[in-house]
Formats: C-alpha cells, sequence, structure tokens
C-alpha cells in the first residue's frame, strides 16, 4: 500500500471512529431515564416554592449521565486531539448537537483556544445552548463560527445571554442560522451591555424590520452588525 493510500485509510479510519463515538454519545442520552429526572425537575420546583427555602444542592450525576459524559469526553478527544492549538476548524463535519455538546464540554475548561470554526454542522438550538454555556465559563476564545447551522431564535437568545458574562469573544459569525427577529432582539439586549463583541454577522437568516431596528437602537457603539441587503448596523446607523 503506497503512503497516499495509507494516509487515506487512516483518515477513513479516523472519521469512521468519530461516527461511532457520535452515535453512542447519542444512544446513552436518549436513553436516560426519564423518571429520574422528572423527580430531579419536580425537587427543584418543590424547593423554589418554598418560601426562604435554600437552594437545593446539585444533584449527583446518574450512571446514564457519567457515561453519557464519558462518551463525550472521547469523542471531544478524537475531534480536538491537540489542546495545546490556538485554533480548530472542523466545519462541514456533519458533528449534529453532539459534537458541538463534546466540543463545548472540552472549551469549558480549555484557556489555549481562540478560534473555533463549526459551520456547517448540523447544529440546531440544542448544541448553541451547550457552546453558550461554555461561552460562559470561558475566557480565551476571540472568535466562533457557526455559518450554515440551524440554531434559530432560541439559540441566538441562549448566545445572546453568554455575551452577558463573556468578556473575550471579538467576532460571532451567525449568517445562514434561521434566526428571525426574536434573536435579533436578544443580541441588541446584550449588545447594550457588552462592550467586548467587535462583529456579529446575521445576515441570510429571517431577521425583518423589528429586528433590525432593535440592533440600531441597542445603543452599542464598538460592534459592527452585518445583516446585509443594506441594512448593517454600526453605532446607531447604517454603515
Amino acid at each position: 500500500m503506497g503512503e497516499a493510500e495509507r494516509a487515506a485509510a487512516e483518515e477513513a479510519a479516523r472519521n469512521e471512529a468519530e461516527r461511532a463515538a457520535a452515535k453512542e454519545a447519542a444512544r446513552i442520552e436518549a436513553e436516560r431515564a426519564p423518571a429520574e429526572k422528572a423527580a430531579r425537575i419536580e425537587a427543584e420546583r418543590v424547593a423554589a416554592e418554598e418560601p426562604g427555602a435554600a437552594a437545593a444542592p446539585a444533584p449527583a450525576m446518574t450512571a446514564a449521565e457519567a457515561e453519557e459524559a464519558e462518551a463525550l469526553e472521547a469523542l471531544a478527544w478524537r475531534l480536538w486531539p491537540d489542546r495545546t492549538a490556538t485554533s480548530l476548524d472542523v466545519r462541514d463535519q456533519n458533528l449534529g448537537d453532539i459534537g458541538a455538546k463534546a466540543l463545548a464540554r472540552a472549551l469549558e475548561d480549555n484557556n489555549v483556544l481562540t478560534i473555533l470554526d463549526l459551520r456547517a454542522n448540523q447544529i440546531t438550538k440544542e448544541g448553541a445552548k451547550a457552546l453558550a454555556r461554555a461561552l460562559k465559563d470561558n475566557n480565551t476564545l476571540t472568535t466562533l463560527y457557526l455559518i450554515n447551522n440551524s440554531i434559530g431564535d432560541e439559540g441566538a437568545e441562549a448566545l445572546a445571554s453568554a455575551l452577558d458574562q463573556n468578556n473575550t469573544l471579538k467576532e460571532l459569525f451567525l449568517y445562514t442560522n434561521k434566526i428571525g427577529d426574536e434573536g435579533a432582539k436578544a443580541f441588541a439586549g446584550a449588545l447594550g451591555q457588552n462592550s467586548t463583541l467587535q462583529y456579529l454577522s446575521l445576515s441570510e437568516n429571517r431577521i425583518g424590520d423589528r429586528g433590525a431596528e432593535a440592533l440600531r437602537g441597542c445603543g452599542n457603539t464598538t460592534c459592527t452588525i452585518y445583516l446585509g441587503g443594506g441594512r448593517n448596523v454600526r453605532g446607531g446607523r447604517n454603515v
């Protein structure tokens, strides 16, 4: 077998291992015991309704959750083997929400990576929510590409919420993500407080006049918001 054929075979084997790990993580998540989850939710609800009640301690991880966490960590190492790298490009890998969750877990504890490219990976609101949680803890990532996914308004709202706590992200690329006016308004609210983000790309989405107007009036003077169609905004003005 020639060198090129050997390299191709190794790449195919790695891809197959990653797909298998993703399927296993998905299976574990699907098999979570619904009764245990319902019990925890009910306990939290009861505690919240009791006047003066102290916050309930975080529930111990179930065996299924521990197994899922282990599978996600294994997948993250396959996707991101070099944790000293400052950039990670895993575009167009069909990672889905499982892959996004795996990388989000790893991102929470990483203090080296500055650029993460996740474009065209079939990531939905669930993957975006996981990444948003990671952004609240991460303090090194400066550029995130989520182009050509399907995070929608809920995913956009989660990422906007992360900007309330994140003070390192400078560029966020979200065009072609099925984001509408509600997602745009969430970013408008976040940008009213955030002064770190310098560029937000929201073109090729479903943002109408209400969303554009909210972004125009957010009061942020440091972030250029790219909406396309001559509606790009900076400092309350079209640019």
